[in-house]
C-alpha cells in the first residue's frame, strides 16, 4: 500500500454541525488532511477518484447511509480504513459495521476527544506500515 502524510480522511456527516466538530478533531492529529462532505453520494464520488483509505462517516444519513458506504469502499479497496459514528438505538445495526469492516464504531454524542483518539489510532497503524514499508523497500 503506498501513501504519504498528511492522509486524505473523508469526514461524512450529513449534519453541518456534527461534520464541524469532526472537522475540528482531525484538526487536532497532525497527519490528516480533511475533506468534508454533507452529502454521502459525491463523498462516495470523491473517496473513489481520489482513493481515499481514511473515512469517517456517520452512519444513519439520507442519501447512502454509512453502511453502505462500508460495503462500496470494500467492493474496490478492501484497506479503507473506516470509523462510524451513530446516534442510533439499534445497536445491533451499529455493531454490524464491524462484520462489514469498519475500523471502530464510536456511539453519539462522542466528545472531541474520543474521535481524535479515534482517529490517531488509524494514523498509528499507518505510522507502523510506513516505517515497515521504509525497512523492507
Amino acid at each position: 500500500m503506498k501513501f504519504s502524510f498528511p492522509l486524505d480522511i473523508a469526514l461524512i456527516d450529513d449534519e453541518p454541525d456534527i461534520l464541524e466538530i469532526l472537522n475540528i478533531a482531525v484538526c487536532r492529529v497532525e497527519e490528516l488532511n480533511p475533506l468534508c462532505f454533507t452529502s454521502s453520494q459525491e463523498a462516495l464520488e470523491v473517496i473513489k477518484e481520489k482513493k481515499i483509505r481514511v473515512i469517517f462517516t456517520d452512519l444513519v444519513m439520507p442519501e447512502i447511509s454509512g453502511d453502505q458506504i462500508i460495503q462500496e469502499c470494500k467492493n474496490f479497496a478492501w484497506n479503507t480504513d473506516i470509523i462510524v459514528m451513530t446516534g442510533v438505538a439499534n445497536l445491533e445495526r451499529a455493531f454490524n459495521c464491524f462484520d462489514s469492516g469498519a475500523w471502530e464504531v464510536l456511539l453519539k454524542p462522542a466528545d472531541i476527544g474520543r474521535i481524535a483518539d479515534a482517529m490517531n489510532r488509524v494514523v498509528d497503524r499507518y505510522r507502523i506500515w510506513h516505517k515497515t514499508y521504509q525497512r523492507l523497500g
